[in-house]
C-alpha cells in the first residue's frame, strides 16, 4: 500500500502532522541532540584514553551516528508501525476466518458479526477493524456497505482489505452472510498461504543479507588483527570493536524477525502448562546451579592444564538438558497438533448427531483411540463430568497440550458451540483451516533446518578464520620481535628500525584468544535464539543450539593454534628456513 508521510502518521495512531511532531520528533530529537553533544565532548576529552592511533578521529562517527539514527527514526517510525500492524494482522486473519466461518453457521446478522468479532481481543488489530466497522455504522449511519469499502483501502494488509472489499460487495448485492463467510474461507486461506510463502521468502533473504554481513565483519576482524603488527594499534580494542560489530549484526538480525516477518507459534502461552513444560521448569534451576557448580573448580585448578574455551563449555554443557526437554516439547505438541483435526471432528459429528452436551458426547467417544490426545481428553472428560465450567475446562484441555494452534481453534469451537451453532459445519471448518495451517508450517519448520545449517557453518567459519588470524598475528609477532633484538645489537640499524617502524608492545595471545571466545560464545547465543524465532518453537530448545555452537567455538578456538603450530614446526623442520622462531605457546 503506497502511502504518503501524512497518511502514514494518521494510521500510526496520530491525528494531524502536529499531533506527531509534538508528541514523538520533539521529544525524540531532543533526547538526540543531548546525546550527541554529551558524547561529542567525552569523545573530544577523553577519546585519547583508547590507544587506537591513526584510527582515533573514527570515535568522531559515533555521536554524529547518534545524530543520523535520531533524525532518521522519527520518519522511519510510523512506516515501522504500520509494518507492525500488518504483521499483527497477519499473523491472527486464520483464526479471525475461521472464526467468522463458524459463527456463520449461527446465521447470524450482519451487524452482530461484526460485534461478536470486536470482541475477540486476541486478534489484535483485527478486532479493532471490526470494532471501527460497527461503530461508523452505527454511531455515524455510514452503513455496513461504506464502512467496509472505506476500511478496505485503509487497513495495511491487503488480506485484510481485499475480505472487506469482498464483503462491501457481497452486502451491496444482498449476498446472505452465511453463504459469504463459508465461501471465503478458500479465498483468504489461499491469500493467507500466499503471504505466509512470501514471509518465508524474505525470511530467507534477511537471512542470506545477516549472514554475508558476519561473513564481511570475520573478513574485517581478520584484516584488523594485523593492524597491530603494521601501525600500532592495540589489538585488545580491536577484538572489543569487532564484538560490538557482531552484537550489532545480532540484535538487528532479531529486529527484522520480529518485526517483519509472521509469527507462527508452536506451544502457547497459557499459564496452564503442558506436561513437559513443567518437567522444564523443574530442571531449571538445579542445572543453572550446576552450570556454575562446574564452572568455578574447573577455571580456578584448571584440570590437565585444559584450554579455557574446553573448560567453559564444558560448563555449559548441562544447559544442553533444557534443550533436550525443549525439543522433546516441541515434537510433542506437533503430534499433538496432527491428531487435533480427526478429533475435532468426531466431536462435531458426534455432537450434532446426538443433539446433547458435550459432556454426554464425550463420554461414549473415549473409547476411540486419539494418540497423544487421549490422556488430556479423559482430563477433559473428567472436569465437565463434574461439572466445572466448559470455557475453563477446555483452557485446560489447550493448556494441557501445550499447543498454540489447539488453544486458538478450540476456544473458537467451544464459543460457536455455546452460542447454539453447527457443531457439525464448525468442527469442519475449524478441521480444514487447521490441515492447511499444518501444511504451511511444515514448510516453515524446512526453511529453519537450513537456517540452522547456515547459523552452524557461518559459526564455524568466523572462529576458525579469526583463530587463525589470531595465531598468524602470533607467529609474526614472535618472529618480528626476535629479529629486531638482533638488529637492534647494531646502534645505527637499531634506530633505524625504531624510526621506521611501530612500537608493537607486548601482546598477549592467550589473554586475546580469551576475549574473542567470549565473543563468539555471546553470538552463538544469538544466534541460537534467532533459530527458535524462525521455527516458532520454545525458547528453551535453543540451549541445546547454543551448548552445541559452545563447543564447535571452542573446539575451533583450540585446535586451530596447534594446526598453525604443527605445519610452521614442520616446515622450519623441513627447510631450515627461520630455524630461530618456535610456536607460541
Amino acid at each position: 500500500m503506497d502511502l504518503d508521510f501524512e497518511e502514514a502518521t494518521r494510521l500510526a495512531g496520530y491525528n494531524t502532522l502536529d499531533d506527531f511532531f509534538m508528541k514523538l520528533v520533539a521529544p525524540v530529537l531532543a533526547i538526540t541532540l543531548l546525546l550527541f553533544f554529551s558524547t561529542l565532548i567525552l569523545v573530544n576529552f577523553y577519546g585519547g584514553m583508547f590507544d587506537l592511533g591513526g584510527l582515533t578521529p573514527l570515535l568522531f562517527l559515533l555521536p554524529f551516528g547518534i545524530l543520523l539514527l535520531g533524525f532518521a527514526s522519527v520518519f522511519i517510525y510510523p512506516y515501522y508501525v504500520i509494518e507492525r500492524i500488518k504483521v499483527n494482522i497477519h499473523e491472527n486473519i486464520h483464526y479471525f476466518i475461521t472464526y467468522t466461518g463458524s459463527l456463520s453457521t449461527l446465521h447470524v446478522k450482519r451487524r452482530q458479526l461484526f460485534r461478536l468479532s470486536s470482541q475477540r481481543v486476541e486478534y489484535g488489530e483485527i478486532a479493532k477493524v471490526m470494532e471501527k466497522v460497527a461503530y461508523l455504522a452505527d454511531y455515524w449511519n455510514l452503513g455496513l456497505v461504506r464502512t467496509c469499502r472505506k476500511l478496505s483501502t485503509l487497513v495495511p494488509s491487503k488480506i485484510l482489505g481485499n475480505f472487506l472489499d469482498r464483503m462491501s460487495a457481497a452486502f451491496d448485492f444482498g449476498e446472505r452472510v452465511d453463504l459469504f463467510l463459508k465461501q471465503e474461507q478458500s479465498a483468504v486461506m489461499e491469500d493467507y498461504s500466499t503471504e505466509y510463502k512470501q514471509s518465508l521468502q524474505t525470511l530467507s533473504l534477511i537471512q542470506d543479507a545477516l549472514v554475508s554481513l558476519t561473513i564481511a565483519v570475520s573478513f574485517m576482524m581478520a584484516i584488523s588483527f594485523m593492524l597491530p603488527l603494521i601501525m600500532g594499534y592495540s589489538i585488545y580494542v580491536l577484538v572489543a570493536l569487532s564484538g560490538v560489530a557482531l552484537f550489532f549484526i545480532d540484535i538487528l538480525s532479531l529486529v527484522f524477525i520480529d518485526s517483519f516477518i509472521t509469527h507462527d507459534l508452536i506451544c502457547h502461552h497459557l499459564p496452564i502448562k503442558a506436561p513437559e513444560y513443567r518437567r522444564i521448569r523443574a530442571v531449571m534451576i538445579p542445572i543453572f546451579i550446576l552450570c556454575i557448580v562446574l564452572a568455578i573448580p574447573l577455571l580456578w585448578f584448571r584440570p590437565f592444564g585444559a584450554p579455557t574455551p574446553l573448560l567453559i563449555a564444558l560448563s555449559l554443557s548441562p544447559l544442553a538438558g533444557i534443550g533436550v526437554l525443549g525439543s522433546r516439547l516441541e515434537s510433542a505438541v506437533i503430534k499433538k497438533d496432527q491428531a487435533f483435526p480427526a478429533f475435532i471432528r468426531s466431536l462435531g459429528g458426534s455432537l450434532s448427531a446426538r443433539g446433547g452436551s458435550l459432556v454426554g458426547t464425550l463420554g461414549p467417544l473415549r473409547i476411540h483411540e486419539f494418540g497423544v490426545l487421549n490422556d488430556p481428553v479423559e482430563s477433559l472428560y473428567a472436569r465437565l463430568r463434574v461439572r466445572c465450567d466448559k470455557f475453563q475446562s477446555w483452557m485446560y484441555f489447550a493448556g494441557e497440550t501445550g499447543s498454540n494452534m489447539i488453544e486458538k481453534f478450540g476456544s473458537i469451537f467451544i464459543q460457536v458451540i455455546n452460542l447454539g451453532g453447527d457443531p457439525e459445519e464448525a468442527s469442519q471448518i475449524i478441521s480444514d483451516n487447521f490441515i492447511k495451517l499444518l501444511s504451511l508450517r511444515e514448510l516453515r519448520l524446512q526453511l529453519a533446518s537450513s537456517v540452522k545449517g547456515v547459523y552452524y557453518g557461518t559459526i564455524l567459519g568466523v572462529t576458525g578464520a579469526a583463530y587463525a588470524t589470531l595465531r598468524m598475528v602470533g607467529i609474526l609477532d614472535n618472529t618480528f620481535k626476535q629479529s629486531f633484538a638482533s638488529i637492534a645489537q647494531t646502534p645505527s640499524m637499531g634506530s633505524l628500525m625504531m624510526g621506521l617502524l611501530p612500537s608493537i608492545g607486548e601482546i598477549n595471545i592467550p589473554l586475546v584468544e580469551d576475549m574473542l571466545f567470549v565473543v563468539l560464545v555471546i553470538h552463538a547465543a544469538f544466534s541460537a535464539y534467532s533459530i527458535k524465532m524462525v521455527d516458532g518453537g520454545t525458547k528453551y530448545a535453543a540451549f541445546l543450539d547454543f551448548v552445541i555452537m559452545s563447543w564447535l567455538v571452542a573446539l575451533t578456538a583450540v585446535i586451530m593454534p596447534l594446526m598453525f603450530d604443527f605445519l610452521f614446526s614442520q616446515g622450519q623442520v623441513g627447510t631450515g628456513f627461520v630455524s630461530d622462531v618456535s610456536p607460541i605457546p
